[in-house]
């Protein structure tokens, strides 16, 4: 019965080893489509302090709409960017983006970045931020 055991499971673990790994190569295309959305993650670090913020980006037909969320889902924040200007929360601002993520959160992150890194895969260095996908 042990020899049976360690049969099966030496001819488990044989088995998974031939599953080939895939590449972890992305392909990029110049093609951007007029409405498309990105969910992710951003890691700030200032004055010694990291903050973690989840986000999700739609853009569609030159506007946006940004979410951003803190630990565990708790105090979201929504900015629309609309033919009427910007608005946080559904109330309007006169602020821009830049201004209002540096005054509300301290830091700024481009957004307008983020068409490029996903679809051209431009990874570089932008502002001080390190970008990884």
């Amino acid at each position: 019965m042990k020899t049976l055991v360690l049969l099966l499971l030496f001819g488990f673990l044989s088995a998974c080893s031939t599953i080939p790994e895939h590449s972890k190569e992305l392909v990029y295309s110049n093609n951007i489509p007029s409405a498309w959305t990105i969910e992710g993650r951003l890691s700030v670090m200032r004055n010694k302090k990291t903050d973690i913020v989840g986000f999700e980006f739609s853009q569609q037909g030159g506007y946006y709409q940004l979410t951003f969320s803190g630990s565990l889902g708790f105090g979201q924040r929504q900015i629309k960017q609309t033919e009427q200007g910007l608005f946080i929360d559904d109330k309007p601002t006169l602020l821009t983006l830049e201004q209002w993520m540096k005054l509300e959160l301290g830091w700024y992150f481009p957004v307008e970045a983020l068409e490029d890194i996903v679809f051209k895969g431009n990874n570089n260095k932008r502002q001080g931020w390190q970008i990884s996908t």
